[in-house]
């Protein structure tokens, strides 16, 4: 029972780090954490690729300054527009 206990928490710190650290590689992630960890040493790395990659590519990118912030909103609004447009010009065809 504490040897599941622990790799769940292990594979939650993993899961952490892959979504907080976008420069390290999955699999260097699960390296570090499998040789910090005993309690890991009997779960492959195709077993939790998969979440990894999902915690990651989950987290939205935040802006590094006030300019940036106000291009990814004129980005959203102008996509979100189109998108709105090509319904509409759609529902005019059915």
């Amino acid at each position: 029972m504490e040897r599941e206990i622990a790799e769940l928490s292990a594979l939650e710190r993993m899961r952490k780090r892959a979504a907080a650290d976008d420069s390290t590689s999955l699999r260097n992630i699960y390296l570090e954490e499998t040789r910090q960890s005993t309690e890991l040493g009997s779960i492959r790395y195709a077993a939790v690729e998969s979440s990894l990659y999902k915690r990651r590519r989950h987290q939205p990118s935040l802006p590094s300054s006030i300019d940036a912030v106000a291009d990814a909103i004129l980005y959203v609004t102008a996509n979100m527009l189109r998108c709105m447009d090509q319904l509409s010009t759609a529902a005019t065809y059915m």
